[in-house]
């Protein structure tokens, strides 16, 4: 079993020695930390028995305190801290919030909710205003707009696959090796969801960032679906059998990259960056899908549901919203006519960065 644990004195440890704030505990808190910590007993189980022994020591998780929408992982004494930052947190609500009561993103119909366009970047408002030195838009959570509890569960999913996507993001840079290749390459050894700063962190490869970026993205957006999936075609309870979950997993995923896509766009992109360009992310979608439905053709029909579902709705948001085009074109014949090109260089530097594997968990 890996050693796995959430917010202990590891991870305390951990934030003192780097000079970081972890975020205080709450203690009525039913919801992110209890996830946490159950996503914890679940990573503590891989990999399968029979599997190599574990190249990490230990794997810790928590929060905290930055305002910015963004995860890193860092290796440290002989194991790795994911650290998700507050941020990353406000922004994946606000993004439910302002989709649910502004164009009813979660409704069954998929019927736009009343009200005005959407002139806010979706889950971005408290950091760009807090950039801006703007006081914080408070109206963003003010009571819900009277929703049935069908919509209010698939809000809930949409921001527990968001916080699951991140953490399975940073463990997929400890679980296959990553961290350990970089090292062994006198690189730094500490990954973030998203590069803020734009600029160089010390690797001499970018190109091997960019695989590294994706080959995580894959592996996160998979193992959800795969999860919600198989719980669909099995279920007999009608909260996962409807593919709502599947739904909520694959808007949440396009709506965080939405997030930093709306960042890039904000804050200026280096060409120096050693992060992939946030709308190439988007590519994990196709390439997730067709490794699901390599593993089982029964996938494809809930699979293509909840796609269905996804394009709709941004059809529908695109005229009032045309930011949201940037996520949309995932979607079009154009761009999706480039998969094979991109599974072709992932097959590529698979092979250019094969010595990875000798690290991983």
């Amino acid at each position: 079993m890996l050693n796995t644990g959430t917010d202990d004195e590891v991870f305390r440890n951990y934030c003192e020695r780097q000079n970081l704030k972890a975020s205080p505990k709450v203690e009525d808190d039913t919801f992110v930390r209890p996830l946490l910590d159950i996503m914890a007993q679940q990573l503590s189980a891989f990999p399968a028995a029979g599997d190599p022994e574990h190249a990490a020591q230990f794997v810790r998780m928590g929060f905290i305190d930055r305002g910015s929408p963004n995860a890193f992982v860092d290796a440290w004494e002989g194991g790795a801290c994911i650290c998700l930052h507050s941020g990353l947190l406000l922004s994946i609500t606000e993004a439910a919030i302002q989709l649910q009561d502004r164009i009813g993103a979660f409704d069954t119909d998929l019927a736009a909710a009343s009200g005005g366009n959407l002139t806010d970047p979706i889950g971005m408002t408290s950091f760009l205003n807090l950039l801006n030195k703007v006081d914080r838009d408070e109206t963003l959570f003010e009571a819900p707009a009277g929703r049935d509890e069908a919509a209010t569960w698939r809000a809930t999913s949409f921001v527990s696959s968001g916080l699951q996507f991140v953490v399975l993001h940073e463990f997929a840079h400890v679980a296959f090796g990553h961290l350990g290749f970089l090292q062994s390459n006198g690189e730094p050894a500490r990954l973030f969801e998203m590069d803020e700063e734009g600029g160089s962190k010390g690797g001499h490869d970018p190109e091997i960032r960019y695989f590294l970026e994706h080959e995580a993205d894959v592996f996160a957006l998979e193992t959800l679906l795969r999860s919600a999936l198989g719980r669909q075609l099995t279920s007999q309870d009608e909260t996962y059998a409807s593919g709502d979950e599947v739904f909520a997993i694959l808007m949440s995923y396009l709506t965080t990259v939405f997030g930093w896509i709306t960042l890039e766009n904000e804050l200026g992109r280096s060409s120096q960056s050693t992060h992939p360009l946030s709308f190439e992310r988007l590519f994990a979608l196709p390439m997730a899908v067709q490794g699901l439905l390599g593993e089982q053709a029964v996938f494809e029909g809930p699979l293509s549901e909840a796609l269905n579902r996804c394009r709709v709705l941004l059809a529908g948001v695109v005229p009032r919203y045309p930011r949201f085009g940037s996520i949309a074109r995932i979607f079009t014949p154009e761009v999706l006519s480039g998969i094979d090109r991109k599974i072709d260089w992932m097959r590529e530097m698979d092979d250019k960065t094969a010595s990875r594997l000798r690290s991983r968990l």
